[in-house]
């Protein structure tokens, strides 16, 4: 669907591609149906532009950044290097950064958020992917968001915090963190519900593990397919309404003192079909403007979209 200064689409909707893949991945069972969403589409979206970087083959998460206007952060999940890179919602090139002393052994989220860091501002990148639910401890980081100059440079992580499951180990892809400075990790289940883990701000600096808090259980059902589940998180700037992504829709909960994620309406609020080649990252440009990443799939490289969803 193109819209203003939008582009020709590169890539055949996602619909078929992820049916496919569920049969494959997560069949139904005849005893338990559980249908799909109605399509919703966006009120206006960009067509998918190529990140021109192409040093980021798997998107797997955005950021648009507080301070620097125009800027998205994004970076590669497991089997690269730790690094992060500059882009904008054309995909141009800003350059790339080496996070010294960190590792990246399945970095599946980033999120920005308040702390002790340079404006206030702070960059958090979550080494939270675990396909086989077999990690006893999960990382993240925090750093100063680095000034974009067009060069690739490096930098140091400020601080590093360990943390743990109350009740074994989750996959996830989610991240963010509250206006407090409490983290929350939405987990990406295959056959239950998705669960939300709370991590307060006051645990970082501690030199032990750390043990989550559960604060909720999603209403979403993954045993639809892999188009229900859930592959990232966006706070908004207004520090409770939550974008919630999955490979196909976008869904809006309110984040409650207490750690709960309400939904704002029970239907998803757009579908995203069509709008990436492997649908992964959500961030808030504005308050009703999202924009998407994808990782490559097949001949279709990783790329960057921009949608409206009001309400």
């Amino acid at each position: 669907r193109g819209g203003p200064g939008g582009h020709p689409p590169l890539i055949p909707p996602m619909r078929c591609i992820l049916v496919a893949a569920a049969m494959v991945a997560a069949p139904l069972t005849a005893q338990s149906p559980v249908p799909l969403p109605a399509l919703r589409p966006p009120s206006w979206s960009r067509a998918a532009i190529p990140l021109q970087d192409r040093r980021i083959p798997e998107s797997s998460g955005v950021v648009a950044s507080r301070t620097q206007p125009g800027v998205l952060w994004t970076f590669n999940d497991s089997g690269n290097p730790p690094d992060i890179f500059a882009t904008d919602t054309a995909g141009r090139a800003l350059g790339r950064w080496r996070v010294l002393g960190a590792e990246d052994r399945d970095w599946e989220a980033m999120t920005s958020g308040p702390g002790p860091c340079r404006g206030g501002q702070c960059l958090y990148i979550g080494e939270i992917g675990d396909n086989d639910s077999r990690y006893p401890a999960i990382v993240l980081y925090r750093l100063d968001e680095p000034v974009v100059s067009g060069r690739d440079d490096s930098i140091h992580y400020t601080a590093k915090l360990v943390f743990r499951y109350p009740d074994g180990a989750h996959d996830a892809e989610s991240l963010i963190v509250d206006p407090a400075g409490d983290a929350y990790v939405i987990t990406k289940p295959r056959v239950r519900r998705a669960e939300v883990f709370r991590i307060p701000a006051a645990a970082w600096g501690r030199r032990d593990t750390v043990t989550a808090e559960l604060t909720d259980s999603l209403d979403l059902d993954p045993r639809a397919g892999v188009e229900m589940w859930i592959t990232d998180a966006s706070l908004a700037p207004d520090g409770h309404t939550v974008a919630l992504r999955t490979y196909s829709y976008l869904y809006l909960y309110r984040l409650t003192p207490d750690g709960h994620l309400v939904p704002i309406a029970p239907a998803p609020r757009c579908s995203l079909t069509g709008l990436g080649p492997q649908g992964e990252g959500v961030a808030w440009l504005g308050p009703d403007t999202f924009v998407l990443t994808s990782e490559k799939f097949m001949m279709f490289p990783a790329s960057v979209a921009v949608i409206r969803c009001p309400g």
